[in-house]
């Protein structure tokens, strides 16, 4: 072999170079480098730093994004009121000749409301919350707009139910949202902010509606004032809103680690760079997994409770051969639920002011109810740890009378080396102020842990709230019965709002503060059950008010919410061991 042909068979070595500046021998033969796909362990310590995780945002992002998530859930639930002051001219367009059947459009928009979160909820921890609200709202304009323009009622019925199921993203999803961004101590504010647009459209769609309906006399300017107003907040959403969900913003973020590391080996070995994305794919495939199990479970954890957020408005005014009525014109008769609505926002103001400081103070009594728990949360922990001392006192008393009945040689013996007089004070000047000298030394060296807070301490603003709403409904029905003035009508539905937002908003924080981080899904069963009362209550309401009269009508409903006054006490005192009985945890 000649010596050209064996420098021909030796293959030539790369010089050395950095994986930043590779020289041409280095595409065309495998580096030295050992660089290689990250391990598993090196993608679980890629983690959210500072404002890359929505719980660090600032104050006024956090709030600015509390407050469009608000106008999505007002829009949505506005869309279901906004129809009802023109459904008789949906009846006289199309012929019906039915009052029942002309609400249809009504009930269908709200099963959708209802039906939609179960779809989008799972979605929204797939692939977030930012693109879920997005794609969502753009369909919700376009169902929205074909609506206002439906050749028949079979058409208009359709484009409802997926007008209300595209718009169920706000009324759902906005409480996950909340979630997301606000620590336990700091969600009870944000959410009396945000539940108010689920139960305050519905209130405004109704005044707006019956004014639109006066002045155009036409159901369809009533849908397309809906989808001129989902289009503002739909601009809102896409020039403002950021994602929340930090499991999405996490796999993003370790998504980008693992393409920048594949970029890299690419770069340098083209080869071996294709076994990146098989472990890729299967990592998210079973993140996908994981993430849609608990489905089942929550909806067997929540269904009792959420039985409180049905909303009793103002009955749809009945035939005034049937029932007596105020003769109030079609403009003015709308203004007749800003008693509803005046009861919520006193109730959210409410909520706002004393859902977290009742829950910062249950926190520091330890769940405990009693006349501490009226003092400041300072007082309350110093109460709460004399009573802990108090207690340690009586146990270490228990143990010395143990002692001095089984020898009592040792009591003489206490009493000659001091023990005794410490004895003494634990046995017999145990004061609610007890002096930390002359405790025993189990108090003295044991350290107190911090207190954590149960999902259970939101409940208290609710049970008040189903202490309310029996009264309103009775005050409203037999005033409304016996035509008293005006005045006293609204003033039970003014209770009745005071109510609903109570019961309402106090089970949403409740539902969030539970399930994290899938509260989505959580408060996605919660709309359904909710949706499909509203639905079919109005379709049977007329016939109750016709058959029973106001009185009786708002007696019954009266006595249904009387039924379900034991259950946040009942949740109250078991609710954490029915959830600690399922493998899902919050």
């Amino acid at each position: 072999m000649t010596t050209t042909t064996l420098q021909a068979s030796i293959p030539s070595v790369a010089p050395t170079s950095t994986p930043s500046q590779p020289t041409t021998q280095d595409a065309a033969v495998p580096p030295s480098s050992s660089l290689q796909p990250l391990t598993p362990a090196e993608i679980d310590a890629i983690t959210l730093v500072g404002a890359e995780d929505s719980r660090h945002w600032p104050l006024t992002k956090k709030w600015l994004t509390t407050v469009i998530i608000s106008l999505m859930g007002f829009v949505s639930p506005l869309g279901s009121a906004i129809l009802v002051p023109g459904n008789g001219f949906v009846d006289h367009s199309f012929g019906l000749g039915s009052r029942t059947l002309s609400l249809l459009p009504i009930s269908l928009f709200v099963i959708g409301l209802g039906i939609g979160p179960f779809i989008l909820a799972p979605c929204s921890e797939t692939v977030g919350r930012q693109p879920v609200y997005l794609s969502t709202s753009l369909l919700f304009i376009a169902f929205n707009l074909a609506s206002g323009f439906s050749p028949n009622f079979v058409v208009l019925n359709v484009l409802r139910f997926f007008a209300g199921a595209a718009g169920s993203t706000g009324p759902s999803l906005g409480a996950g949202s909340i979630g997301d961004m606000f620590s336990p101590k700091e969600r009870g504010r944000a959410q009396s902010l945000y539940g108010l647009g689920p139960l305050m459209g519905p209130v405004l769609g109704s005044i707006v509606g019956c004014f639109i309906a006066a002045a155009t006399r036409d159901w369809r300017w009533l849908i397309h004032t809906l989808t001129i107003m989902s289009a503002v907040v739909f601009v809102v959403i896409l020039l403002f809103l950021d994602e929340t969900y930090a499991p999405v913003l996490l796999r993003k973020k370790r998504q980008r680690a693992i393409q920048k590391r594949f970029d890299e080996i690419r770069l340098l070995d083209p080869v071996s760079s294709g076994v990146v994305v098989p472990t890729r794919a299967q990592r998210v495939r079973a993140w996908l997994g994981r993430r849609l199990l608990p489905s089942e479970e929550v909806v067997q954890k929540i269904k009792h409770p959420l039985l409180f957020q049905t909303r009793d408005g103002e009955p749809d005014a009945p035939s005034p051969q049937v029932l007596p009525t105020y003769d109030w014109s079609l403009g003015i008769s709308g203004l007749s639920y800003l008693g509803l609505g005046l009861g919520f926002l006193v109730a959210a103001f409410t909520n706002a002011v004393w859902q977290d400081e009742i829950y910062a103070r249950l926190v520091a009594a330890d769940g405990k109810f009693g006349w501490w728990l009226l003092k400041s949360r300072e007082e309350i922990r110093r109460v709460m740890q004399e009573k802990e001392f108090d207690k340690l006192a009586r146990e270490q008393m228990d143990v010395e009378m143990a002692k001095v009945s089984m020898d009592p040689s040792q009591d003489s013996r206490r009493g000659s080396d001091g023990v005794g007089e410490g004895a003494n004070s634990a046995l017999g000047n145990v004061t609610p102020a007890v002096n930390v000298d002359k405790l025993p030394p189990v108090a003295v060296n044991k350290e107190v842990e911090p207190k954590k807070g149960r999902p259970e301490y939101r409940l208290p603003l609710c049970f008040v709230g189903m202490c309310i709403l029996p009264l309103g409904l009775l005050l409203f029905g037999w005033s409304a019965a016996n035509q008293t003035h005006f005045m006293v009508p609204l003033i039970g539905s003014f209770l009745v709002g005071c109510a609903t937002i109570l019961c309402f908003q106090t089970i949403l924080v409740y539902l969030v503060d539970a399930f994290v981080p899938y509260s989505a899904s959580a408060t996605a069963c919660a709309v359904l059950i909710r949706s499909i009362l509203a639905a079919v209550f109005p379709l049977c309401a007329e016939y109750m008010f016709e058959a029973l009269g106001y009185g009786w009508s708002c007696t019954l409903l009266a006595g249904i919410g009387l039924v379900g006054l034991p259950v946040p006490l009942v949740l109250y005192r078991y609710g954490e061991g029915l959830r600690s009985r399922y493998k899902f945890k919050g």
